[in-house]
């Protein structure tokens, strides 16, 4: 038999830079196959013992396992358990014998880090971060593994005190504590004595008390990333001969989300040659945007957001051949846009490709972009830009997205053929009138579409929508806008390529106050992904349809429809006559429900209760009898109830929730607690609003649960 396969064993450390991720690789050995070596004796008996139900025990670490594909790979008899090296997470170097790596990150894990790690002493590698140790005790026996290159505690809760034992890690090149809230950070003078530490994250962390942070990251002469990100650091200037960073390898810089003001500045003066990324947003820094920034001709990235700036952009970022990311959004910038993008002419007009500036005071007409060829973001919104768009982009450009929205912007909707590859454009909230140009349909990649709140008028036809087959997000509010349906074939109708035009991956709809008419189809299995939807304030007519069950907020209110009531949301102020039906009950996320103001008898449905997320009930105004169910004292959530002007009778039903309303109330006022989480929702003037934060957050709750799915 030959001699044992080598496997290569590598550890990976990963670092989120500003913008970017970045990875060192770091060279442990390798292990034979048959490495049992490195697993013998009390190492075997300490490190890692499986039971899928006990879940991992590393010595006395005990952890409750959440995750099992890791553990999938540790074998399930005795024989493939003894040869810890083929386990992933744990890496060997079969020169010595010994495990060198262990990375059990993101496993939601949880117990108390013990010295039994100690046993490891030939670690250069230990990742444990992303896990549940909320609540134990810093690890301070982990400064005895002086043979660490790469240490990352991060995301993990840990309290106490931190120790000063881990600058006795002479040979640590890596370090990540961040998001270890309360660990008392009392000073870090430990880290001068790791001369060799090129990444040092402590984001996330209370560094108040620590002002020496400046004066210790002097002292680090290799250091190339540094994130110190929302630690509470406070704006204290050093000695003079301490202002200079004697770090020339420093790229990555992240002190956002602080308290420093512009005296930082001069003392990233001797990075400025180096630094790649460099982020100050959500700081104090004042006056002009310092010229200073303009010098340091290696940035690709520059954050300087949220803070107080004032005045335009410098003459000097026209020389910032390598910027591709500038962001200035949420300072108090003034002056005519035109003259601060006149300030940019160089050579930063080649490599910019997100150009920033939101929520500033900056007014004129909107400038030519057209020489910034690279450029694929741009957000100009919130400013107080006037005068017309052009009527015509002459020019082809790469622009991804487009924000124009909350401006003084006037003119029609320009000619955008040449943005072929755009995928949002907003462009609400301002004074636009005229029609809306068929170019639109040419924008086959668009996904997210807003032209709401101006003043646009005309017709509206298959050419504009028959190609946005990616279109998500559509909102066309109050506007003056009418869908044509002429040559359709089909009588008083929505034509069905209108329905069609974006497939499933539609989530929100939004066409409310316009002059749109006709009936709508039945849109149960029409779009797999909506979620809200807004057609109210219009002259739809004939019966309700039926509407996805995903659907958590619609609005139908103000249109002229008849018939039977469908399972939805609100549809106030139509001429729905019949009963609510039961089914409306099986809409189990539904938030809010208002059928107020039609002519609707019989009863509340008896399973309203089931409704268990309801926030928002109105049935006022229409022609209800019988008793109020007894399931909605289960409406814990609900904090607006209207029942007023019907025929109800009998008594309140008992529980904590209704027992607050005065009685008297269900006989014709409007019920309102104050006290309660959850504010009544103007529904008339906001109703849009309230929708897209219910889906905001909807999404935000999700999103987590979705991707450990993927993980």
């Amino acid at each position: 038999m030959g001699e044992p396969v080598q496997k290569p064993i590598l550890g990976v450390g990963r670092f989120a830079g500003l913008n970017r991720e970045y990875s060192v690789e770091y060279s442990i050995g390798s292990a034979p196959a048959n490495s049992g070596s490195a697993c013998k004796g009390n190492i075997l008996g300490n490190i890692l013992r499986l039971g899928w139900r006990l879940g991992l025990r590393l010595g006395s670490i005990e952890f409750s396992i959440q995750h099992s594909g890791l553990l999938s790979s540790w074998g399930s008899d005795e024989g493939e358990k003894s040869d810890c090296c083929k386990w992933a997470g744990v890496g060997c170097n079969n020169r010595i014998g010994r495990i060198t790596m262990l990375d059990l990150h993101g496993l939601a894990v949880g117990g108390n880090i013990t010295d039994s790690l100690l046993e490891l002493q030939h670690l250069n590698y230990l990742d444990l971060s992303d896990n549940s140790f909320y609540g134990n005790p810093f690890p301070s026996f982990v400064g005895s593994l002086r043979k660490l290159r790469y240490l990352s505690l991060s995301n993990n809760g840990l309290i106490g005190r931190l120790s000063y034992q881990l600058g006795n890690l002479s040979s640590l090149q890596s370090l990540d504590l961040s998001y270890n809230f309360v660990v008392s950070f009392e000073s870090l003078d430990w880290l001068s004595r790791l001369s060799f530490l090129e990444h040092l994250h402590l984001t996330g962390n209370h560094l108040t008390q620590a002002n020496d942070w400046m004066q210790v990251v002097n002292k680090l002469p290799r250091l190339k990333d540094l994130q110190l990100s929302d630690c509470s650091l406070l704006s204290i200037v050093p000695p003079a001969l301490s202002f200079v960073n004697s770090s020339r390898y420093l790229a990555i810089l992240d002190l956002s989300f602080n308290h420093l003001s512009s005296s930082i500045v001069p003392w990233l003066s001797n990075s400025s040659d180096s630094l790649v990324d460099l982020d100050l947003s959500a700081n104090q820094l004042q006056g002009s945007i310092p010229d200073a920034f303009g010098k340091m001709t290696s940035l690709t990235n520059l954050h300087l957001a949220d803070n107080q700036l004032e005045g335009g952009i410098p003459r000097s970022f026209g020389g910032m051949c390598s910027l591709r990311e500038l962001d200035l959004s949420s300072n108090n910038l003034s002056g005519p846009l035109p003259r601060s993008i006149r300030n940019m002419h160089g050579c930063v007009e080649n490599s910019l490709k997100s150009l920033q500036l939101r929520d500033n005071q900056l007014h004129g007409s909107l400038p030519d972009f057209a020489r910034f060829s690279s450029v694929t973001e741009l957000d100009l919104s919130h400013n107080k830009l006037n005068g017309s768009l052009p009527k015509r982009l002459r020019q082809r450009s790469e622009l991804v997205s487009l924000n124009l929205s909350d401006n003084q912007l006037t003119g029609s909707l320009p000619d955008v053929t040449m943005l072929s590859s755009l995928r949002e454009f907003l462009i609400y909230n301002n004074r636009l009138d005229g029609n809306v140009s068929e170019s639109i349909g040419s924008l086959s990649q668009l996904e997210k579409l807003n032209v709401g709140r101006n003043s646009l008028q005309g017709v509206m036809s298959e050419a504009h929508f028959s190609n946005l087959s990616k279109l998500q997000e559509l909102d066309l509010s109050h506007n003056s806008l009418v869908l044509d349906i002429s040559g359709t074939g089909i009588s008083d109708t929505i034509p069905n390529w209108f329905w069609d035009l974006s497939n499933s991956s539609l989530t929100l709809l939004n066409f409310s106050h316009n002059n749109m008419r006709g009936m709508l189809p039945d849109l149960s299995s029409k779009y797999a992904e909506i979620v809200g939807v807004d057609l109210s304030s219009n002259q739809f007519e004939g019966p309700l349809p039926a509407f996805p069950l995903q659907t958590i907020a619609l609005d139908l209110s103000n249109n002229m429809f008849s018939g039977p009531t469908s399972a939805i949301c609100k549809i106030a102020g139509n001429k729905l006559t019949g009963e609510i039906p039961e089914e409306i009950t099986s809409l189990l996320q539904l938030v809010a429900l208002n059928l107020s103001g039609n002519n609707l008898t019989g009863g509340i449905p008896l399973k309203i209760g089931q409704l268990k997320q309801l926030e928002s009930l109105d049935l006022s105004g229409n022609q209800l009898s019988g008793v109020i169910p007894s399931s909605t004292a289960s409406l814990s959530f609900l904090s607006y109830l209207n029942l007023s002007s019907n025929n109800l009778s009998g008594k309140i039903p008992s529980g904590t929730q209704l027992q607050t309303f005065n009685a008297s109330a269900f006989a014709g006022a409007l019920l309102l607690k104050r006290s309660w989480r959850h504010a009544y929702f103007r529904f008339l003037d906001e109703a849009w609003d309230w929708i897209y934060v219910k889906i905001a957050v909807q999404k935000a709750r999700l999103q987590p649960i979705y991707q450990r799915l993927l993980s």
